[in-house]
This record gives C-alpha cells, structure tokens and sequence, in this order.
C-alpha cells in the first residue's frame, strides 16, 4: 500500500510539472531538493555563523601572481529573507604583511537602505549602487534565490545544459537577473550574476554550494565559494545556521535609515600645492596624484581609483600648464587603487611609464569589454601605448631632472615604482611608506633603497599621507620594541623591584568606546600606578592610541603603567596574538596581559611573542627588563597547572581572573581558593600577583595575602579605596 501511495504522489506531481515550462520545472525542481516548495517558502530567516577567507580583487604581490586574502573571523550572516534584509559581520584578519593587523566588518541592507556600522558603532547610509550590489549579493543563496524564483512575479527563462546539470536565468520582482545551475537531482550548485568592476569591466560573479546539511527540514550549504571573473574572493565555511532565528539586528540602524542616500558619485575634490620648480602635487581625496613640468610636455604621476578622479587629475594637470600637452601617465604599480584611472589615461591618449612587469597585466585591462558600464576607453577606444620600467630610468631636459627607480624587494608590490627630483631632494612614492600608522611594514624596504641608491632626501611626497620631511619618515621607521623601552623604565616595575604594592583601576569607557578625555582625567590621578586596558571581548589596537594620547595632555613627572589585556590565545592564535603584542607596544603600552592561559606550553608561547620582537620583559630571570608581561590563570586545567606555568618563567606576574574561574568551578569560594594556589605559586617564584579588590575589606585581606596588584573599578569610592591600601602598605 505504501508503494502504491508513493507511486500516485509521483503520478500526481508529474502531472502537475507537465503544466509548467521546463524553466519552471527547474525552479520547482530545486525546491523539493532543498526540503519542498512549501519549507522554502516558510523559511523567513536564516543566520550564518562560521569562518573564511576574503581577497582583495586587484591586490596582490605581482600583477599575475595571488590575491592578497583577508581570514574571516567571527563570521556571522543574518538574513531577513522575508523584509528584504541583510547584515554581515566578521573580524578581517590579513595573511599577508599589511598597515592594520585586523579589520572589522560590519555592514547590511534593509530594504533600499544599505548601511555600514564603523568600530565606534556609528552607522551610515551608503548610495544606491551599494544597495543594488547588497540585494544581489543576498541572492546568492540557494534558499534566497529559490524563494525569489517562486515568487509569482519571477520571469525564469532561457533553460540550457551542461551535461547532467541544468540552468535557468532567473529575473527577480525586483529586475535583477541571475542564474541558477543545479545538478541532476535539482539541487542548487551555483548562482551566477553578472557585475560591473572599474578595472576587469563586465565580470561574472559565481557562488558554488557544497556540503550541504539539513536544518530543520530543508537543506542549506555549508561551503559557499565565490569567484569573480573566475578568481576566488571569498570562500565561507558554515560551522552552524539556524532558520527562523532572530533577525532583528539586519534591521538598519536609525541613524542610517534616517539619512538621505548619498550620490553613487560625488563631485572630485582636488587640491593643488606646488611643491618645487615644475612640481605640483594634487590631493584633496585618499589618493594623490602629481605633475611634473618638462620643457616642452608635462608627464602626471598616478591616475589612480578609476575614471572619475583620473579624468579630473588629467584636466587639472592640462590646466597648470595649457600651452603644454601632457604626454605620459606614470602609474606607481599594478595594484587596482592605483591602475584603477589607467583606461581613462589611455583614453586621453597618454603614453603609460609602468613597471615593465605591468604590460601583460594593462594590456588585458586595456582590451576588457566594459558594455554594462561604458567608461572612458569604451566611449572612446584607443589602443595602449606602454614604455616599461625595469631598474631605473632617468626623465631629463632643460627644465627638469627626475629619476624613476623600482623599489626593489618590497613585501607590497613588486612593481612599485619611485620618483626622485634631486633638484629639490624630493622623493614621490606611493603605498612604500605612509605618514600615521606607528608601525608602517613596508618603511624599513623603501629606506633600504633609499640607502642602495644613495639618494639625497628631504622631502617625501606619498600618494595617501601627504608631504612628511625626510626626518619624519626616519622617525617612522619601525623600531625594536627593545630600543623603542629603553628609558627609565615604569613606575610599576621600580614598585614592585622593591617588593612595594601596586593600585590600578580598569580603564573606564563610555558604552563601549575609549575617550581622549577620560584619559586625561586618568592621568591627573596621582593615586594610581597602573591602567588597565581591557581588550579581550573586542579588539581595537586605536584604544590604545587614544589612551596614550589622553594620558599626554596631563604634564606628569611619570605617567601611570599602561597594561592591555589581548583576547585569549586558544581564540586569536599564537600568530595574531604575537602581532598584536607588537602592535600594542609599538603604540605605546608597558606591559600586555594574557587571558585564560591553559598550560605551560601557552605561558612558554607568551614569552616567544616578546622573543621573537626582541622585548626584554621584566621578571625574575631578566630584573633590568621594562616591559611587564601578566599571564592570568582563570579555567581549572590551569589551576591544575599552576605549578608548572609558574615554573616558566621568563614573564613578570602570574595572576588568577576570579571572576571567570568562579564560573568554571561553580563557587565564588572555589575561586577564592583556585587564587590562592596561583599566588602561593608565584610567590614561590618571586613574581608578583594580581588580584581585584572592591571594597577596603577585600583590599585589606588582598594585601594581607601577599598579593602585590591591586585592581579595581574606576568609581566615587576608588580613592579611599586606594588611600586605604597605600597606608596599609607604607605608601
């Protein structure tokens, strides 16, 4: 009977697919794949919770070489699929040698709304353009698109074959138009949509699907690739989703729904310095660009982003000097911020002075179909002329001398050109080196050829910072952390060389954002020996820069410790965790804390962090160290190793966070306890321990323990408090 029943079901839904086109089929097809018509059609929400990797289209070390990639961290997708709504967040961490240790991303769509939220939580709107790409990009979801495709609106069209798979172009109520291939049992394997890219022109976007699980009824990929024009930009793996979950934050933040879109393309902002004889330099947006005055001609240094600011940088360089063409655009390397305006150079008809490495890459660039957008070079084709620089090459006459030389062996590019003008010791580059990050990673290769070519600086023209000195730039260079402590040393060491307690509170903030003006009035506090800087739920390395720069405002004889506590290494890694340990000293910090430590291997990898940057960490074994380095002990395998983490050696304190062991041990009296056994241990190794203290009793017990940090909120009572230790101590 049960086989009867099933063969008249089948009967029953043939009959019912022999009405519909064989598009239609398709669609319906791929919906019984993915758990039944009916389930997709209920499935409102859907949040993505994983890892991945992100790429940089148009970045990379050389022209044919890979992308640059991003690891994508704390990767969550919320989709409203029912209101139109979407909102991605992840923590961007790059692969490769970069100005920024980490990046977070948090941006979304609701409706036509496109929004992006920055670090400090502010939300803004973003122009249409960014919407319409956000909508597509939503759709490529084999949940979201098949909805879409069963809406009664949808045009699905155009079915063709590719052997046991099958594809249909699907035209949304919206008017976007994708394609859907799915293979022989109707399962979805890839979306497709075309894209329009500045520099690539009419590229293909595709997401392919893969190890697909069943949640709840219907089943959803946990793999999604994404290649655009055939190189992988993304690829996202699925460690958990939940259908109907709660979507709300997809919604867009009021401050965003509320503003007006702005323009797909604002007015160009140029500004015009002259900057030497013949020379001058055109900023006003983040890319800059410069031109240069021959006898006869007038070459322009950089035609960067793309049509808009390239065609505006040539008419004002065309207007400096009108009796004077301008003949050659020179572009400082192949990366897509920078080659982005080369079609509308070519347009112009310039000449391009490149790396010779570039000419396979801007030939293709160049004979790129651009049909969805018409750009310059598509309204008006012109073919390329190139003239390649490989070593260096020297631009002379009457008028001008200027030296284009390669930047040999640097970690960016390795197409990335210089130019030098010894008349006015001025040195122009681009991404080799830019004035305002504390550590800038590709500074130390641009001054190694500075020094090979025996060149003469004073000034540095770059194409994001600006115009810096010579002395500047040197200043900049990224130093040892060791020379970079190499003074008196902090109060808080000299403290506890003495066997002395120390009083230091928790940097305060205001919901969640760290202050210039709190740390001034921090500063002015004479009481405290060291600041807390808590980084560990969320990692911002600026925090740190604005602490530093509060704690300046204040004219202090010695200003208090600064300690940042990092996230833990189990969720960061050995690697991240060793780059921000760098980073956070390099912008001026004392010490690092290490949260929940597991084992003497953990503690041993904290002190390679500061080996392998040549810190020199106060402690037992090394008392002329500067640097203060704290392992906490706050799960109970660490308790239950407290012994051997203490025998590790090589950091200053060894301490116990109470609050969280009284979680994992289930008592605050469990916790107590567990501390004990962290300090008595490192009391037997001569180190220092710290330990929070609320009120004058808890502080008065703290003390009477042995413990030589005391910790504690910033509030009215926290001076008394303070005062109370300090006499108790004969402070």
């Amino acid at each position: 009977m049960a086989t009867q029943k099933a063969w008249l079901l089948g009967i029953s839904f043939v009959a019912g697919c022999s009405q519909m086109t064989p598009e239609t089929q398709v669609i319906e097809s791929a919906a019984e794949a993915l758990g039944g018509r009916d389930q997709v059609l209920a499935a409102s929400t859907l949040v993505i919770e994983g890892q991945g990797m992100d790429a940089g289209v148009g970045q990379s070390h050389a022209p044919d070489g890979e992308l640059f990639a991003w690891s994508l961290d704390d990767y969550r997708q919320t989709l409203d699929v029912a209101n139109g709504r979407v909102r991605t967040e992840a923590t961007r961490v790059p692969r490769f040698d970069f100005v920024f240790l980490q990046q977070a991303v948090d941006q979304g769509l609701d409706g036509d709304v496109a929004y992006n939220v920055g670090g400090n939580g502010t939300a803004t709107r973003a122009p249409g353009a960014v919407a319409t790409a956000r909508r597509i990009d939503m759709l490529h979801h084999p949940l979201t698109l098949v909805r879409a495709a069963l809406d009664a609106t949808a045009v699905v069209g155009n079915l063709r074959e590719d052997g046991d798979a099958q594809m249909v172009d699907i035209t949304t109520s919206e008017g976007d138009t994708l394609s859907l291939t799915v293979d022989a049992t109707g399962l979805p394997m890839s979306v497709t949509s075309m894209a329009y890219n500045a520099n690539l022109g009419d590229v293909a976007r595709e997401t392919t699907f893969a190890a697909y699980d069943t949640v709840d009824g219907l089943r959803l990929p946990a793999r999604m690739t994404t290649t655009l024009d055939g190189v992988v930009i993304r690829d996202i793996e699925v460690a958990q989703q939940a259908l109907d979950a709660d979507a709300s934050a997809a919604m867009a933040p009021e401050a965003a729904s509320a503003a007006d879109q702005p323009p797909d393309s604002a007015a160009v902002n140029i500004t015009v310095e002259e900057i030497g004889a013949g020379l001058w330099f055109l900023g006003g947006e983040s890319h800059s660009s410069v031109v240069m005055e021959f006898e006869d001609h007038l070459k322009i240094w950089e035609v960067p982003v793309d049509d808009r600011r390239a065609l505006a940088v040539i008419a004002q360089a065309r207007e400096l000097q009108p009796d004077k063409p301008l003949t050659h655009a020179i572009v400082s390397h192949h990366h897509f911020d920078h080659s982005g305006g080369l079609r509308a150079a070519v347009s112009e008809g310039l000449t391009i002075m490149a790396h010779a490495d570039n000419e396979a890459l801007f030939q293709d660039l160049v004979e790129r179909g651009h049909s969805i957008v018409e750009d310059a070079l598509a309204r008006n084709p012109q073919p390329l002329t190139f003239v390649g620089v490989d070593g260096s090459l020297t631009l002379s006459d009457s008028a001008l001398d200027a030296e284009i030389h390669h930047i040999d062996g640097n970690p960016h590019a390795t197409t990335l050109l210089m130019i030098h003008v010894p008349s006015e010791r001025l040195l122009i580059q681009a991404d080799a080196f830019e004035p305002g990050p504390p550590l800038f990673p590709f500074a130390q290769n641009m001054a190694e050829n500075i020094e090979r070519l025996g060149l003469d600086i004073e000034t540095h023209v770059t194409a994001h910072g600006g115009i810096v000195t010579h002395e500047e730039f040197m200043a900049s260079l990224p130093t040892s952390v060791a020379s970079a402590f190499s003074g008196d040393g902090s109060a808080l060491i000299d403290i506890w060389s003495g066997g002395g307690t120390t009083f230091g509170v928790f940097v305060p903030n205001e919901d969640g954002v760290f202050t210039v003006e709190g740390a001034a009035e921090l500063a002015g506090n004479e009481l405290l020996d060291y600041l807390f800087l808590d980084l560990e739920g969320n990692y911002d390395a600026a925090a740190v820069d604005v602490l530093i720069e509060g704690l300046s405002t204040v004219d202090l004889a010695e200003r208090p410790t600064v300690l940042v506590r990092l996230p833990t290494i189990e969720q960061a890694g050995e690697e991240l965790t060793g780059q921000r340990v760098e980073e956070v000293l390099l912008r001026g910090a004392d010490g690092v804390i290490f949260p929940h430590v597991l084992s003497p291997e953990m503690a041993a990898a904290t002190v390679g962090f500061f080996d392998a940057i040549g810190a020199h960490v106060w402690s037992p074994d090394n008392p002329d160290g500067r640097i203060v380095s704290m392992v906490m002990l706050e799960d109970r395998e660490a308790i239950e190793a407290a012994a051997q983490i203490a025998d590790v050696g090589g950091y200053s304190l060894l301490s116990c966070g109470i609050g969280s062991l009284g979680n994992d041990l289930g008592s605050p009296e469990a916790a107590e306890e567990g501390c004990l056994v962290v300090q008595n241990n490192a009391d037997r190794v001569n180190m220092p321990s710290m330990q929070l203290a609320f009120d004058t009793d808890v502080l008065e017990r703290r003390i009477d323990l042995g413990y030589r940090g005391i910790l504690m909120q910033m509030n009215d009572g926290t001076a008394d408090i303070v005062r109370a230790g300090r006499a108790a101590t004969g402070r």
